[in-house]
């Protein structure tokens, strides 16, 4: 059962299926054909929970990785974001992303840390290996409520939000400010169209699609804010990878490394 609505909205995001029009229900996920594992790796975020220990934790939340990587999940979405870097983390998304999954996580938001660290790098969204996410506004613009950093590779809607609420039906989550998580679920959304449709590529190159062809106004330039840009579902999967795209590192073709300079004795 989901205590939370967490879950089950990000869930409803990534592959939520259209029911009879008599259930007044025409929700459809980025995925609707992906089948969806779910993992708990926390209950709930109120202080009385996490002061019981079952809040978010991120040894648990890398055995949690660990975990659907062995079940075969191809796309490992983690919704939650911690500022403190965590070994177990770090080796869970290694393991994972040896495996074959990609995982895609939040980038964080502002509201979940103190003052003075708005803006600090967020795990494991920050590891190489990880599809990092932040969210836009209902405007597609970005917002001082969501984390910004060198490690924010991507981004996507993540306010006003229509996906599943529990027992509730249909609702619009983050009304008044976007929110990394929403945005994470429409990511690994894409992830799974961009997976299942080129099922011989490999993580990297799964990854490679979903910034290359990401909207920004300069193509080889990232920022803080957006990463690479806003998700374009369409572009990526339609992306023919020649080599010739400005932008990310491309894994199909590395860049040249320049030679060091000789010194002369």
């Amino acid at each position: 059962v989901d205590v939370g609505e967490h879950g089950t909205a990000i869930a409803g995001a990534i592959a939520a299926r259209q029911l009879p029009s008599s259930t007044g229900s025409g929700l459809v996920g980025v995925a609707p054909e992906a089948q969806i594992l779910p993992v708990r790796v926390y209950e709930n975020i109120d202080s009385e929970t996490v002061q019981a220990g079952r809040g978010p934790n991120s040894r648990v939340t890398a055995e949690g990785i660990r975990w659907a990587a062995d079940r075969g999940a191809v796309i490992i979405t983690v919704p939650l974001s911690s500022s403190t870097p965590s070994p177990e983390l770090e080796s869970a998304v290694r393991y994972a992303t040896d495996k074959g999954s990609l995982v895609v996580a939040s980038a964080g938001n502002t509201e979940t840390t103190e003052q003075s660290e708005t803006n600090t790098i967020r795990y494991p969204a920050a590891y190489p290996e990880v599809l990092s996410v932040t969210a836009v506004d209902e405007h597609g613009l970005p917002s001082d409520q969501v984390v910004a950093g060198t490690h924010i590779e991507v981004a996507a809607p993540g306010s006003k939000v229509l996906t599943t609420y529990k027992s509730y039906g249909d609702c619009i989550l983050a009304p008044d400010a976007p929110r990394t998580s929403y945005a994470t679920g429409y990511v690994a959304g894409l992830a799974a169209l961009v997976a299942s449709t080129y099922p011989a590529e490999t993580v990297p190159e799964w990854k490679y699609r979903i910034l290359a062809t990401a909207l920004r106004p300069n193509a080889a330039k990232k920022s803080e804010r957006l990463g690479w840009g806003i998700i374009a579902p369409y572009d990526a999967l339609n992306f023919t990878n020649d080599g010739t795209a400005a932008g990310p590192d491309n894994p199909k073709y590395p860049r040249a490394q320049k030679a060091a300079p000789r010194l002369m004795p």
